[in-house]
């Protein structure tokens, strides 16, 4: 299935949540390393997307976001704990949408 226009989806929340339903999702270098020395893992970032609460934006001061902006999702992660996810969609692989996440937390 071809996710190729962010602007067609309306809900921000909504087309993220697709995105990550159809595993259009990269990770910063960032990311990868606080997965790689356990500070969470990737299904803590997917779920707590999958199950936001809420969701703010901001300007994106790297100006490479399909749409002008990042976002701060908050939802739950794997253990029912408040977790913060920011990321932006941009072009992925065959100019498909992606979301990419530039950073995640918990609130531990």
């Amino acid at each position: 299935m071809a996710l190729k226009s962010s602007k067609e989806a309306g809900d921000p929340l909504l087309w993220i949540q697709k995105l990550v339903r159809m595993e259009y999702v990269e990770f910063s270098d960032h990311v990868y390393m606080a997965i790689s020395i356990g500070d969470y893992d990737d299904r803590d970032i997917l779920d707590s997307i999958q199950n936001a609460v809420s969701i703010k934006k901001q300007k994106d001061e790297m100006r490479n976001s399909k749409d002008g902006w990042k976002y701060i999702i908050t939802g739950l992660d794997r253990s029912g704990l408040s977790f913060d996810t920011v990321g932006k969609i941009v072009d992925g692989d065959n100019d498909d949408d992606c979301f990419f996440v530039i950073t995640a937390y918990g609130r531990r």
